[in-house]
């Protein structure tokens, strides 16, 4: 499921711009990052020229999809379901845990799938697991480049978990089934296989509770930004999952862009090398 709308600041909104400048007769848009009333309004031109898309001026999954398809392009999303088999195995509640939000991965999943975007790349908690998430996101984009990567599992500042539910921070870093700094310097050779797919106008997205907390969320999303030359987001705080919440960010989000900077700047320097039919974004 996508949900991008008036207000949002948002990398995503730079690639919806990108792609909407391409499209008469919106090729005016300003692409900046920010959705604005003129964003709603190519938006809302762009579904009534693609018709049955409803006329809403908000991305949302089917729009979403008509406009990766100009690129082409793939939005690809892996979720860790581990808990469930945790829960099995110590006999709990599993209608309640899930009930309860316990199960952060599966809801997710699940929701993903109602709003008919199934999740493309899962992991039920195995060693090495980063590696296998990497191998499916690969293959889902079925030779597209990768316009989206988004991650939803358990997490703690500066860690986001792939494939240990819970887990233990030591364990899953150790066993290849998190992502810290630390972890993703010593793969960088695994986490540079994405780099080779994601397009320029492309990010990635940690779902999980506090992933951007503090020095080591920055250090997590910094080093990711770095190897992937694409902008990587996450929150500080708290995530819920479920009761249409999935898709969206809660409270504040930190993003790091690659080579530095803002969203601004970074809108600007796509908009100069891919945005030949539009204006940059003033300064």
């Amino acid at each position: 499921m996508i949900d991008i709308h008036l207000g949002d600041n948002d990398p995503k909104v730079v690639l919806v711009q990108l792609l909407l400048a391409t499209r008469p007769p919106q090729a005016s848009i300003t692409i900046d990052g920010s959705f604005g009333q003129g964003t709603a309004v190519a938006v809302r031109a762009f579904q009534r020229a693609n018709p049955p898309l409803a006329q809403t001026g908000m991305v949302d999954t089917a729009t979403w999809r008509r406009l990766l398809d100009f690129g082409p392009y793939a939005s690809v999303d892996h979720v860790d379901v581990d808990d469930l088999v945790v829960a099995m195995i110590e006999g709990r509640n599993i209608v309640a845990s899930i009930q309860s939000g316990q199960q952060f991965g599966l809801v997710a999943a699940n929701e993903l799938a109602r709003a008919g975007m199934p999740a493309q790349s899962a992991s039920v908690g195995m060693s090495n697991g980063v590696s296998q998430m990497i191998d499916q996101v690969i293959s889902a984009r079925r030779g597209r480049r990768l316009a989206l990567l988004r991650i939803f599992g358990h997490g703690l500042a500066g860690y986001q978990i792939v494939s240990a539910g819970h887990g233990a921070p030591g364990g899953a870093t150790s066993h290849g089934s998190a992502l810290t700094a630390q972890a993703v310097r010593v793969m960088r050779s695994d986490w540079g296989r994405l780099a080779a797919v994601f397009c320029r106008s492309g990010s990635a997205e940690l779902h999980g509770c506090h992933v951007g907390d503090g020095a080591a969320g920055l250090a997590l999303l910094s080093a990711l930004a770095d190897i992937w030359q694409v902008p990587v987001s996450a929150s500080p705080s708290t995530q819920r999952t479920g009761r249409g919440e999935t898709a969206r960010f809660e409270g504040i989000v930190r993003t790091a862009f690659p080579g530095g900077g803002g969203l601004r700047s970074w809108a600007q320097r796509i908009a100069q090398t891919e945005g030949s039919s539009s204006r940059t974004a003033p300064a």
